[in-house]
């Protein structure tokens, strides 16, 4: 089943945040599409599912000493989570949730900069589970829901690259994925991507720990295995828009904006 949502996929440091905010200037209340940030825009706007299933106790768990001997499974944001009446832990995506939990442990004990990534790919993974619950629970809205740039479940595949996640592991985690109603995958050579990272002159938390020479190896296999993901969705029908993150972005903007007139157009066939 896919859902009425459409993700900016790319390695971070391609450019993103600034072709979603140039996407959400041209918004319109009339137009067939909208952005998250249009509709949630603090988490106290979230409805109550997602403040009681993901945000409180991800809130509390973060704000606890994690203990990186321990696995995910024994955790006590386990226990805070469980009973909650969501469909990615524990109804119709359930195979979602503990795949996830599964490649978290295997892949993400050492990442790219050596340290324990468990934890923190977990919370950025449920946090978008989280997202995705809000637009899950809106009735009667038909837009294409244009989600955080980085945010939804297909980019948190950046999170999971690890020296060992491998394409099975890729495969594994596109199985079980919610499949989106779009993709737009930014594209531009790791190169250009690490001069980009470079002088913007900050470092994401993806890239913390990380020399220049690991960051254009992590930043190269991501662009690699969003390529994949991209090219596996295409073929079970997800429409997917590559885009030249070297190209000036008002004009990806307006690209972009004519492929969800496609994309609708399709579906009212």
């Amino acid at each position: 089943m896919k859902h009425k949502i459409v993700e900016l996929l790319g390695p971070s440091g391609i450019g993103k945040s600034a072709l979603y905010h140039e996407l959400r200037k041209r918004w319109k209340p009339n137009e067939k599409w909208v952005s998250f940030d249009d509709i949630f825009a603090t988490p106290k706007q979230f409805p109550g599912t997602y403040v009681r299933t993901v945000f409180r106790p991800l809130k509390k768990a973060w704000e606890e000493p994690y203990d990186y001997s321990r696995s995910l499974k024994n955790y006590n944001i386990w226990d805070q989570l469980d009973g909650y009446s969501n469909p990615f832990l524990f109804g119709e995506y359930g195979d979602f949730f503990h795949t996830v939990m599964d490649l978290v442990e295997r892949h993400c004990r050492v990442g790219y900069s050596g340290e324990d990534k468990r934890f923190q790919t977990f919370f950025m993974i449920m946090w978008s589970v989280g997202q995705l619950n809000t637009v899950l629970e809106l009735e009667g809205d038909d837009r294409l829901f244009l989600m955080k740039d980085g945010e939804m479940l297909l980019s948190r595949i950046m999170h999971l690259n690890s020296p060992s996640f491998d394409e099975d592991a890729l495969f594994a985690y596109l199985k079980v994925v919610p499949k989106p109603e779009a993709l737009i995958r930014l594209v531009a050579p790791a190169d250009q991507v690490v001069k980009r990272i470079k002088k913007r002159g900050r470092v994401a938390s993806l890239h913390l720990g990380m020399d220049d020479e690991t960051i254009y190896k992590y930043t190269s296999n991501t662009l690699e295995m969003l390529a994949k993901a991209c090219e596996e969705l295409k073929e079970k029908g997800v429409p997917v828009l590559e885009v030249d993150a070297e190209k000036e972005i008002k004009e990806n903007a307006q690209h972009i904006i004519e492929f969800f007139e496609e994309v609708m157009e399709v579906n009212r066939v």
